[in-house]
């Protein structure tokens, strides 16, 4: 990898399961702690649902007004690294796919458009204000990066993409605002995007999506791939051409706005690398899942156990074929 002392390596968000009625649990705050410092520059804590929103499963963690986030904050900056949340929503009656790949791609796109299409003006209104409540949770919590969760065909995701929805400008300008203010506190922000929804078809025909995203002042973009329920390859690469594909991709978008930060991930795969883009940053999910140290130890990393997709798999929560330790059934 080009030596650039300003690249920063973030471990990703990740919905580990670990709560209690949407609280996180001690195990929670242990799998975190555990994982920071070792030059990890920021831990962005995933996936949060908003005060009003709703999650993607059953134990999905919710931003709420208890010290548990403080504690969670202060065990990660124990360790000197940032803490980071990723905010989020989906919507009522939302469920997620087990399998990895839709059989019918053409009937979930035209689900995604419908559902998008029932968000009315105050109801997206609604939920970035809830959004904004989540995140001065956040920062008085202790939290000094927050992360947006635009990615996955999640509420975000298809609110700012106008191929889905009828209030795209509206959800451009209530970004806008969002990340201004939010940095006007002296709080990094991000916004994770999908840059394809894994259907050919769709993703083949010309669109803003990108340049949209792009131009709304994130500190830093981070570039994920896949609908969550039509192609979860795309967002869990792990065959070798899946993960170049998907990284040539990423630094493409790189290049092609140099003025941003990209935070681009392929697990350790990325590291590997002997020349990347000075914009582009470093995103590690699942090598650091399956283990604590593998930024010491980056030879020990993710050996595609796939027991970390818990929820496919009918578990609770999150676990790894290289630990001890069985996953919670549903």
């Amino acid at each position: 990898m080009e030596n650039t002392e300003n690249r920063k390596i973030f471990f990703l968000a990740v919905n580990t399961g670990y709560t209690h009625n949407g609280t996180p649990e001690q195990r929670f705050i242990d799998f975190y702690a555990e994982r920071s410092g070792k030059g990890l520059y920021c831990a962005i804590v995933g996936n949060v649902a908003i005060p009003n929103g709703f999650g993607t499963n059953s134990t999905t963690p919710r931003m709420e007004n208890t010290r548990i986030w403080n504690k969670l904050a202060e065990e990660i900056s124990k360790k000197g690294t940032l803490p980071g949340i990723q905010l989020s929503t989906t919507w009522g009656n939302y469920i997620g796919a087990k399998s990895f790949i839709a059989r019918t791609p053409t009937e979930q796109l035209a689900s995604y458009r419908h559902i998008a299409s029932n968000f009315n003006k105050d109801y997206v209104i609604k939920q970035f204000s809830s959004l904004s409540e989540a995140t001065n949770i956040a920062i008085d919590s202790g939290f000094k990066h927050i992360q947006l969760h635009a990615a996955h065909g999640y509420f975000f995701n298809l609110i700012l993409d106008n191929r889905f929805s009828n209030h795209h400008e509206l959800a451009i300008d209530l970004t806008q605002e969002w990340v201004k203010s939010t940095s006007q506190s002296g709080i990094e922000t991000s916004v994770r995007l999908s840059s394809l929804t894994g259907f050919s078809e769709f993703d083949s025909i010309q669109n803003s999506f990108i340049r949209d995203i792009t131009e709304i002042p994130f500190s830093y973009h981070d570039i994920s791939e896949g609908f969550y329920n039509i192609n979860k390859q795309l967002i869990y690469p792990s065959l070798k051409k899946i993960l170049t594909a998907r990284l040539n991709r990423s630094i493409n978008i790189a290049l092609k706005h140099p003025k941003n930060k990209f935070i681009v991930s392929g697990k350790s795969y990325i590291l590997r690398q002997d020349t990347l883009p000075p914009n582009i940053h470093i995103g590690i999910c699942r090598d650091l899942i399956a283990n604590p140290n593998f930024l010491l130890e980056q030879d020990n990393g993710c050996k595609n156990k796939m027991k970390c997709h818990y929820y496919s798999r009918g578990f609770s929560s999150m676990s790894c074929g290289q630990w001890k330790q069985e996953p919670e059934n549903l």
